[in-house]
Order: structure tokens, then C-alpha cells, then sequence
């Protein structure tokens, strides 16, 4: 009778973080909404060039995407990929922005609940559901939205590989992809975790190295398809910051 209460009781408490995770999901969809202005000069001409670049390579023009900018191929295919499924509105330009503000917070969520409780993970995620940068950024098709996604993405997956679990290295290996966005932060996970990683050590560096590696290519690829320079992303990004900094 006991045993059947308390899986009674985790029952409720695992419906009720979900039930409060979908009115975060649906807090932060309806802000966004509510909010919407699409493209516009609230990131400068940044956006405008976005979903240019999102039209030249749906229209097979890869190469005639240049610059820093250009060079972010997964905020550019994504804005490319709602144009090819709902075709070209600001709504479209704006929609994998969105998906990543609600995608962030569910990893907010699990990120709580990894390092806390399920609680601190669903408060987390709600309070972020309202967080007026947030909101009004992920409309704006940014790049600052995505961009904190991916990094939210990199955090958790470093939790996931330092837990210790018997999945861990595959975690290793994802985390590692994922962190050539912000490496100090990911390794900062590591180290603070090094007594829970310490006995696969070897095996889990090797993982990770993997991961690494596997982005670089990835990079290396595209640069080299685009210009015929493997490291284009990395001089483009130099060049537009010395010249910004010489004038």
C-alpha cells in the first residue's frame, strides 16, 4: 500500500512538471507571438542579410554567400528550411528562431533538474519563458537566440557527459561537437566534475576529441565547398574584426 502511494505521488509530481513545462512552452510562444516584428533594424541590417543569405541558398547561389555573417550556415539553413516549408514571410524568417527560445527552455528544464531537482529545473524554465530580451530577440531573426540555444545545448550535454552514467561517452562525443561554440564554459563543467569522470578518463577525451574533430570538419567542409578555403569561416571572422577595429 505504501509502495503503491509513493509511485502514486511521483506520478502527480512528474505530471505536474510536465504540465508546468507546456505553460512555460505556451508563456513564451504566446509572448513571442505577441511580440512579433520579423526582420527589422532591431540587430542593424544583420537580420535583412540573414534571410538574404537564406534566399541564395535556396535558389543554389551557395557561393555567393560571403562574409561573417554568411558564414553562420546553421541560422541561415534554418531560416531556409521554414522558407522551403511555409515559403517566404516574415513569419518563416522568423520561425527557427522561435523553435529556439522554446527549445531552449525545455533544456533549461532538464538543465534544473540535472543540477537540482525538478523544481529548480521548472522554475527555471518558467522564468526564462518571460525573460523580455529573450522574447523579443526570438522574432527578431537574430542570431542571439539561436546562439544562446546552442550554448544552452553545449551545457547540457556537458552535465549529461560529466554525470558519470554509462552513456556518458556518447555525451562526450556530442558535447565535444558542440563545443567549438563556447569551449571555456564546457570545460569549466569537466573540471568541476573531474571526480565523476576521472575513472574513463582516456576513453571519455577520446570521445570528446572525437566531437571535436567531427565539427571542425564540418566547418572545414563548408569553407571549402563555399570558397575553396577550408578556414574561411576563421578569416572572414578576422578580417571583418580588423577592419573594424583599424577604422
Amino acid at each position: 500500500m505504501a509502495a503503491g502511494k509513493k509511485e502514486s505521488a511521483n506520478v502527480r509530481r512528474r505530471l505536474g512538471g510536465t504540465l508546468i513545462l507546456l505553460l512555460s512552452l505556451a508563456i513564451g510562444l504566446a509572448l513571442s507571438v505577441s511580440f512579433f516584428h520579423g526582420p527589422s533594424i532591431i540587430n542593424t541590417s544583420d537580420n535583412y542579410l540573414y534571410t538574404d543569405s537564406a534566399h541564395n541558398l535556396l535558389a543554389g547561389n551557395f557561393n555567393d554567400i560571403t562574409g561573417p555573417l554568411d558564414e553562420r550556415y546553421i541560422l541561415i539553413s534554418g531560416i531556409a528550411l521554414f522558407y522551403l516549408l511555409f515559403g517566404y514571410s516574415p513569419a518563416s524568417a522568423a520561425a527557427f528562431g522561435v523553435l529556439c527560445f522554446l527549445l531552449t527552455i525545455v533544456l533549461i528544464y532538464f538543465i534544473g533538474k540535472e543540477l537540482y531537482s525538478a523544481r529548480a529545473g521548472m522554475l527555471a524554465a518558467f522564468l526564462y519563458s518571460f525573460l523580455p530580451l529573450a522574447v523579443i530577440e526570438s522574432s527578431s531573426v537574430g542570431d542571439n537566440v539561436p546562439m544562446a540555444f546552442f550554448a544552452t545545448l553545449s551545457v547540457f550535454l556537458a552535465i549529461k557527459a560529466a554525470s558519470g552514467n554509462k552513456n556518458s561517452g556518447k555525451y562526450f562525443a556530442l558535447a565535444g561537437s558542440e563545443t567549438v561554440i563556447i569551449i571555456p564554459i564546457v570545460l569549466f563543467v569537466f573540471l568541476i566534475n573531474i571526480g565523476k569522470i576521472k575513472n574513463n578518463i582516456k576513453a571519455n577525451t577520446i570521445y570528446f576529441l572525437v566531437g571535436i574533430s567531427i565539427a571542425a570538419w564540418l566547418i572545414f567542409t563548408l569553407g571549402a565547398a563555399k570558397t575553396g578555403n577550408p578556414l574561411s569561416l576563421v578569416q572572414a571572422s578576422s578580417d571583418f574584426y580588423a577592419n573594424a577595429f583599424a577604422n
